[in-house]
């Protein structure tokens, strides 16, 4: 083989190398800016998945958020409900009892005028009685005492049993002269009107128990003053 062959081949073989290195070079340099291109990549895809992390993580806050707000809403409208519901029942039960203590108080001032007026014939037709018992007892004393005057004159010995004649009478008329008052005080017919009266008005719901208890006590009274009242 020549020098110029050998020499020739020498060129062709440090061509190649250069060539070579420059591919190898090429292909380092692209490896590195892939491996830059993958780094950004990763980089990237990391900060996209942190910052996805922390959407979810402020829209799960802002629906608990949300969900709490409701909840307190719903909450709070149901307590002003209630609230306004107690509102309605204490007002109504409030009317209730003023209405019951105002018809207790004019059932009252109405028993109370019924019994006064009961009371102001009561005294009326006894004194009205008492006066004719009292006339009826002179009535008798004067004619005992008349009658005793001529049984005197006819027989003076009878002297004894004359003046004992108006007491007697007296012993004798009183018991009916008070059957008589009570039969007088019962023509009256305020006590039963006042009864009936009293009676319509009379609600075991609304009345109280004291007004309910005097009325059994009129009845009774009234009861006891007829049963005193028949003949025997």
């Amino acid at each position: 083989m020549s020098g110029g062959e050998i020499q020739h081949q020498d060129e062709g073989a440090r061509a190649y190398e250069v060539q070579e290195t420059l591919q190898v070079r090429e292909l380092e340099e692209n490896l590195a800016q892939k491996e830059a291109e993958q780094r950004s990549l990763k980089r990237r895809l990391e900060e996209a998945s942190m910052a996805l992390d922390s959407a979810k993580k402020e829209v799960n806050l802002g629906c608990q958020l949300s969900d709490q707000m409701r909840k307190k809403a719903r909450v709070e409208k149901e307590d002003r409900l209630r609230m306004g519901n107690c509102l309605r029942v204490e007002d109504r039960e409030m009317c209730f009892r003023r209405a019951e203590h105002n018809q207790a108080m004019v059932e009252k001032e109405q028993l109370k005028e019924a019994l006064l007026n009961l009371k102001m014939r009561e005294a009326e037709q006894e004194e009205q009685a008492l006066g004719g018992l009292k006339a009826t007892r002179l009535d008798g004393v004067g004619q005992g005492t008349r009658k005793g005057g001529r049984s005197i004159v006819a027989n003076p010995g009878n002297d004894s049993r004359a003046e004992g004649n108006p007491g007697k009478l007296e012993a004798e008329m009183s018991p009916r002269y008070i059957k008589l008052a009570w039969l007088a005080n019962q023509a009256l017919m305020d006590i039963p009107r006042s009864l009936l009266a009293t009676e319509d008005m009379d609600n075991v719901f609304r009345t109280p128990r004291e007004i309910s208890q005097f009325l059994e006590l009129c009845r009774g009274l009234y009861n006891d003053m007829k049963k005193l009242s028949a003949p025997p």
